[in-house]
């Protein structure tokens, strides 16, 4: 649990700047686009009946950022999101 506070934490944000921060950024474990999917993964599978629209929005606009600038193609293949351009066009 985050108490909010760290030589890391990025303090109160907007959901935009938050999703940009998150597809630059990398850290020790991998890039932070995986560890915010699979998070939003996890809620979808584990608690369906709790959703979390923070998770889910940050969720939807990671990807479309990805989408749009073709970041992280690889992770995003690697993760299931084969036809992520469909996914946002269709």
């Amino acid at each position: 649990m985050s108490l909010g506070s760290g030589e890391h934490h990025a303090g109160p944000s907007e959901l935009e700047d938050i999703c940009r921060t998150i597809v630059r950024s990398v850290g020790p474990s991998g890039s932070n686009i995986e560890y915010a999917l699979l998070l939003a993964d996890t809620l979808h599978k584990q608690a369906p009946h709790a959703p979390d629209d923070h998770v889910f929005e940050v969720e939807r606009r990671v990807l479309e950022l990805c989408n749009s600038t073709g970041a992280w193609k690889d992770v995003l293949v690697k993760m299931g999101y084969k036809q992520i351009c469909w996914y946002f066009h269709s």
